[in-house]
């Protein structure tokens, strides 16, 4: 059996008028929303204004949101978030290069009134806030037997994981291009996936689990090829 690791890992106007006469209403256009989750042992401003867990932060025409975190300790330091609005959807997921006791970040959303949902935390202080991911699975079962350590996954089943987990894919053809891929997301912006393909009878491929504070959901297809 081969075992393969994947890991997962807005300034614009309202013109109105006619001719030549042209007037910009920032104000109006873009006022988005944006609700923050702010991890334990984090101080965080936002455009200046000190924000606290749970709070809806409401953003000027410029739709820029100029972050500063303080840290009670040493750690990386992660800022993930999505914003939607009727025609767009943005995400934006960044994380500090190396343990820091504070950082500056700055999104920039794109043109358009949005409501969204940001996360700042530290790997450290919040390791314990991981959230479940729930995949819905595209399974060939003529071709394939896809199990974990909570049995048998069949076409159509919707598994949640919690945690890092191992999903094993056995061939029912013998010898053959095995192969697996999905993808996730929540609404922090978070995201991950994996996809592998093996020439084999049998794989075992580990789902790590990136995802904080909020549920992910995706999808994810198992299939077989014979060997040619």
């Amino acid at each position: 059996m081969r075992t393969t690791t994947i890991m997962a890992v807005i300034v614009a106007a309202a013109v109105i008028g006619a001719a030549a006469t042209i007037y910009f209403l920032p104000g109006i256009y873009n006022e988005s929303k944006t609700t923050v989750i702010v991890g334990s042992g984090l101080t965080v401003t936002i455009n200046g204004e000190e924000v606290t867990d749970g709070q809806e932060f409401v953003l000027d025409g410029k739709n820029v949101l100029d972050i500063h975190v303080e840290s009670a300790l040493e750690s990386q330091i992660r800022v993930s978030g999505k914003w939607t609005s009727d025609m767009k959807t943005f995400t934006k997921d960044d994380v500090t290069a190396s343990p820091v006791s504070s950082a500056d970040f700055s999104i920039q959303l794109k043109n358009g009134k949005y409501t969204g949902k940001l996360a700042i935390f530290d790997t450290i202080s919040n390791g314990s806030d991981l959230a479940p991911i729930e995949l819905k699975f595209t399974v060939d079962e003529s071709k394939v037997k896809v199990s974990w350590s909570g049995g048998e996954i069949k076409d159509g089943d919707t598994v949640t994981f919690t945690g890092d987990t191992y999903v094993t894919v056995e061939s029912k053809i013998g010898r053959a291009d095995l192969s697996l891929s999905g993808s996730w997301s929540n609404d922090c912006g978070m995201s991950g996936g994996a996809s592998q393909t093996e020439l084999c009878e049998s794989m075992s491929v580990q789902i790590l689990d990136t995802i904080f504070f909020d549920k992910a959901y995706g999808t994810m297809k198992v299939t077989a090829t014979p060997e040619k």
